[in-house]
């Protein structure tokens, strides 16, 4: 476990890390905690039971980090870096855990930076065309804007300007006018390079935390809603006396608590972020949702909007910090699959990783076959069920009496079925050439697993089979469509090597959009 760190946000990654340490003891783990100081010297010591309140961590013994990482027989099985802001929350630790072969809790280097820099993050959430506030960026060595070029750009005179790589509301100020633009710009790039300039936006600030790696789809917390006391949510505001606490759950009506679990994962996905998350969203006055930020290592204190949303979804802290660290290992597992094997073929390397993330006590051999008549029955109960698990699904009775229809189904594809170690039905796909493309294209149709047997490699070996079936019959590439808000459908086909391709994707009139992806065979 690491805390501390030399951003500014050192003392909240302080409060952050004792808060996890007093929570993973409760969860049964065995940890030693490292911490970071001001000056980047590492202390660590091995927690036998609960510190004190008033530990200070600047007490504790020097250690070198590769050696805590790295030493035989007390290498840690899983690092938790509850670090915030620069050289920690940007990727630096995800990829010194990489180097030393341990699993570690949040995203990989890449989305950790990625979310970190809010104008680099700004930019992907703009070519997915995912709605956010209006923004713009100033790098080293571009023009500085003038209040009033700015404010036009972004079409308002309430500007905010913040660093563009720290958090906890430092180093931001709220500018309405031309007086005000200089030393908001000064303070600033006393703390980063590189700033954001944000439109103020007239509404309501909504969050929803989520848990899950992106090759297995994520699961969504309750939501938030935090009203700051003044103009806007400051540092003082989040940390000082008489913080304002967000409200969990928030005050919404159900299908706009829908929408925002629904936008949630896309935003994630798009960042490739992994493990665990916090997206805060604007909801306008207008009602339309607008991506404010995403944050891969939320706040941990008692007090932090993440721990609450998942305790007001019945996840209490101590499981919270045991599910965290058993996503952090399944995800390492698989990359350590990958790097030690190269790149193996899709149906070994699916198995393989199944094996290796052996951590369901329902997991066991997936066997697919041909649906027989017999199965059309229970294929028709799982489709719908599956379907309807899918987190921020609308109501969709006439669609769902489509999927329960596997008789026209079996008129209109090949239909499979896969069995676990019992030989119960847990999962069904149909699969069939692409009309128009002479057989050269195939696709795999209602890609279906019984939500109980999640986790078990059913829809990965269930689209494995699918492509090499088509591949044998003579197909030579797959093209998948999905709909936007389904992110686990999505997860698979891109752990599978589908890549998105937007000219296949589709706009349905009485439907949501569909998300295409495509992978040669």
């Amino acid at each position: 476990m690491v805390l501390g760190g030399q951003s500014p946000e050192h003392e909240v990654s302080v409060a952050s890390g004792l808060a996890v340490i007093s929570g993973l003891e409760q969860a049964g783990h065995e940890l030693t905690a490292a911490y970071i100081d001001r000056d980047g010297s590492w202390h660590s010591v091995e927690v036998e039971g609960v510190l004190p309140s008033d530990a200070d961590p600047g007490e504790w013994a020097l250690s070198d980090p590769w050696s805590l990482l790295t030493a035989s027989g007390t290498a840690p099985r899983v690092v938790m870096a509850v670090l915030h802001g620069p050289c920690g929350e940007d990727g630096v630790i995800a990829a010194l855990a990489q180097l030393a072969g341990v699993a570690c809790v949040g995203s990989g280097m890449l989305a950790s930076a990625l979310c970190m820099d809010k104008t680099a993050a700004g930019d992907v959430l703009d070519a997915r065309g995912i709605a956010q506030t209006p923004w713009l960026g100033i790098h080293p060595g571009s023009t500085l804007p003038s209040y009033e070029e700015a404010a036009e750009r972004l079409g308002s005179t309430t500007l905010f300007v913040k660093p563009a790589n720290l958090g906890s509301s430092i180093g931001i100020t709220r500018v309405t006018e031309a007086t005000g633009w200089g030393p908001a710009l000064s303070q600033a790039l006393g703390y980063d390079d590189t700033l954001i300039v944000e439109a103020a936006v007239e509404g309501r600030e909504l969050s929803v935390s989520m848990l899950g790696n992106r090759a297995d789809g994520y699961e969504v917390s309750e939501v938030s809603e935090t009203k700051p006391h003044g103009a806007f949510l400051d540092h003082a505001d989040k940390y000082g006396d008489g913080a304002a606490m967000a409200q969990v759950p928030a005050g919404i009506d159900a299908d706009l608590r829908d929408r925002v679990r629904a936008t949630a994962p896309v935003v994630a996905d798009a960042l490739r972020v992994d493990g665990i998350a916090r997206v805060d969203l604007f909801l306008t006055v207008e009602g339309q949702l607008l991506v404010n930020e995403v944050n891969t290592m939320p706040g941990f204190t008692a007090a932090s909007t993440f721990p609450r949303m998942w305790a007001a979804a019945g996840v209490e802290f101590p499981d919270l910090l045991d599910r965290v660290c058993a996503l952090a290992i399944r995800r390492h597992q698989r990359a350590r699959l990958r790097t030690d094997a190269g790149v193996p073929r899709a149906a070994q390397h699916a198995a393989e990783v199944e094996e290796a993330a052996d951590h369901s006590e329902n997991s066991g051999a997936v066997t697919v076959r041909d649906a027989t008549v017999g199965d059309w029955v229970r294929i028709g109960e799982l489709t719908v069920a599956a379907y309807a698990a899918v987190p921020g699904r609308p109501w969709m009775p006439e669609y769902d009496s489509v999927l329960a229809d596997t008789e026209a189904r079996a008129g209109r594809a090949t239909l499979l079925v896969a069995e676990d170690a019992a030989g119960r039905v847990v999962g069904s796909v149909g699969y069939s050439p692409v009309a128009g493309t002479d057989g050269r294209v195939g696709r795999a149709r209602q890609v279906a697993v019984d939500p109980e047997a999640r986790g078990q490699g059913v829809g990965s070996a269930l689209m494995i089979e699918v492509m090499n079936r088509l591949r044998a019959g003579g197909a030579a590439e797959m093209v998948e469509r999905t709909a936007d808000y389904m992110t686990g459908a999505q997860a698979l086909y891109r752990s599978l090597d589908f890549r998105r391709a937007p000219e296949w994707d589709e706009v349905q009139r009485d439907g949501p959009p569909l998300l295409a992806f495509r992978r040669h065979l």
